[in-house]
């Protein structure tokens, strides 16, 4: 008889619950292992390391004697001292890669413990040691500029910088920590500073993002955050570490430059346009190379002169910050000036009992026409930027592309009055009069063209349809299924009701108006000047600061 086989047994699995409950108990467990270690390390805090030095390496075994045929004893023949080759000696370029290994060991064993019971080893402005102040970094040859002051040297930023540090190996940390995370929008563009930082759990930052510590210099690698300046210096940082954006270079000084003297020179406008210059990538997506920073020469002076300089630009920009601010208020004080113009005039009694007729009894519509990508004829097409209350502005022409048998039927003659018919709340609805310059451009069919009446003064239909756009009326009224891009249709144009009283009173209307709003376009020109005046100090600072002029 066949032997009875053993039943397998079927392996049991654990439920959901039970692998829940494990999880559950290992987190209590590494968390009261955490708060015993924490402990321990209070009662008996352990001696202070001393630095690790870079081991040295065996020398090699010397090859066997080889017999020579031309020695009796069957040997090399010995040379006198005098015929032996010369030793080299090493160059100044080898000692500095020796000399920032030596630093990194050193540091290194600073960084094995846990971020939250160490210091941060750079902090703005710290005082160097003078072992490693006279051990910076051997002078490159000077480019085609003005000549430095004594005392200073060009050097390459890689070499007075460590271009985007690694995390240090070992470190721990609570995952529900608050960690400090920098994103792109954080970063003032106009001051150079963080604004608002972020606080979220190490543990959904600590994978997937830039580290960097107090006192690294943040620069923004893709287009445009660099060249709108979104370049800062770290600080405020919760235990001395943080996380941001992939999109940061990050640059940490060497004990021989300070942090302010790194984010200064990197925001000058001279080294924002030859990082642009060197851009990688496709359009739209170019990033700044490391290369580019590591090999770029930066003039580096003592350290107390760099502090003496870092001092002064920080009073005198933060004058030139005060100053913008009050020219930028001046200026949206005299950007408002002709909308209230108009109100006191359409919103007047006079104005209440003028006649209304709808705007299709009195204009009539135009056709337009769509830009097309693969159109056969380049065109000059009109957009919202050239629309405004105080007239038509050539800036906002722009190239394009339409078709060739649409040009003719799109083209624009003097004296037609422009509505933007999709955009923005903020711009739809944004009216100007086109009198014929520049000459030949086309408007597309994202706006809408009318052509007045006899019975209708094209100006004034221009001013009373720049106070329905002054006082938001578009905003609330445009329709579109998107909540960011409004839209007006030619119906809501031509059931809208429009003042219209007798030529005499259009007359006198736009002659009350035209001396007020001269006046607040000159007021307007004359601030946006001092505007670019003040903007101009900053970079010409900036140069006086590394030239050695300050």
């Amino acid at each position: 008889m066949r032997p009875l086989r053993r039943a397998r047994r079927r392996r049991l699995r654990p439920r959901a619950q039970d692998q829940a409950g494990s999880r559950q108990s290992l987190r209590i467990q590494e968390q009261a292992l955490a708060q015993n270690d924490a402990a321990t390390r209070r009662r008996y805090p352990r001696s202070p390391r001393r630095s690790v030095q870079p081991r040295r390496h065996r020398r090699p075994r010397k090859p066997p004697r080889l017999r020579h045929p031309g020695s009796p004893q069957g040997r090399r023949p010995c040379l006198p001292p005098e015929a032996w080759p010369p030793r080299a000696s090493p160059q100044e370029n080898q000692r500095t890669p020796l000399r920032r290994m030596t630093r990194r060991i050193s540091v290194g064993a600073q960084r094995t413990t846990s971020p939250d019971q160490r210091t941060p080893s750079k902090t703005p402005g710290s005082a160097a040691s003078p072992a490693f102040e006279n051990a910076a970094p051997a002078p490159c040859p000077a480019p085609s500029t003005a000549p430095l002051p004594p005392g200073w040297r060009w050097v390459r930023l890689g070499d007075v910088c460590e271009l985007n540090p690694r995390r240090p190996l070992g470190m721990t940390r609570r995952p529900t920590k608050g960690t400090t995370f920098l994103p792109m929008a954080v970063v003032d563009e106009g001051m150079g500073t963080i604004s608002t930082p972020k606080v979220r759990q190490y543990s959904e930052i600590c994978n997937g993002y830039t580290y960097f510590e107090e006192g690294d210099v943040l620069f923004a690698k893709i287009t445009p955050c660099m060249q709108n300046g979104k370049h800062a210096i770290a600080i405020g940082l919760i235990d001395g570490i943080g996380f941001g954006t992939t999109e940061f270079h990050v640059l940490r000084p060497l004990d021989y430059v300070t942090s302010e003297w790194i984010h200064y020179f990197v925001r000058q406008p001279s080294f924002l346009r030859e990082a642009e210059e060197n851009f990688r990538g496709a359009v739209g997506q170019q990033r700044v190379p490391p290369e580019f920073l590591r090999d770029h020469l930066i003039p580096l002076s003592p350290l107390p002169e760099q502090r003496r300089i870092a001092a002064i630009l920080s009073d005198q920009l933060d004058a030139v910050r005060r100053a913008r601010e009050a020219a930028l208020a001046r200026l949206e004080a005299a950007r408002a000036l002709p909308a209230s113009f108009l109100r006191s005039v359409f919103e007047s009694g006079e104005a209440q009992g003028w006649p209304r007729v709808t705007l299709g009894e009195v204009c009539d519509f135009l056709p337009a026409r769509s830009i097309r990508l693969d159109g056969e004829a380049e065109v000059m097409t009109v957009t919202s930027a050239a629309l405004s209350e105080v007239g038509f502005l050539s800036d906002g022409v722009r190239p394009g592309r339409m078709a060739s048998s649409d040009t003719a039927a799109a083209t624009l003659t003097p004296g037609e009055v422009l509505v933007a018919r999709s955009n923005t709340s903020e711009l739809v609805g944004r009216v100007a009069r086109y009198m014929g310059t520049p000459a030949g451009i086309v408007a597309s069919d994202l706006t809408i063209r009318l052509w007045p009446s006899d019975g209708m003064d094209g100006d004034f239909l221009t001013a009373f349809l720049s106070s329905l756009y002054l006082s938001g009326y578009w905003g609330e009224k445009a329709g579109g299924t998107s909540s960011s891009m409004k839209k007006i249709t030619r119906a809501h144009l031509s059931s809208l009701l429009v003042p219209k009283p007798s030529k005499g009173s259009q007359a006198a209307t736009l002659d009350r108006l035209a001396l007020p709003i001269r006046s607040a376009i000159e007021l307007k020109a004359a601030v946006e000047s001092e505007l670019a005046a003040i903007d101009s100090l900053a970079p010409s600072l900036l140069r006086r600061a590394f030239s050695g002029e300050l």
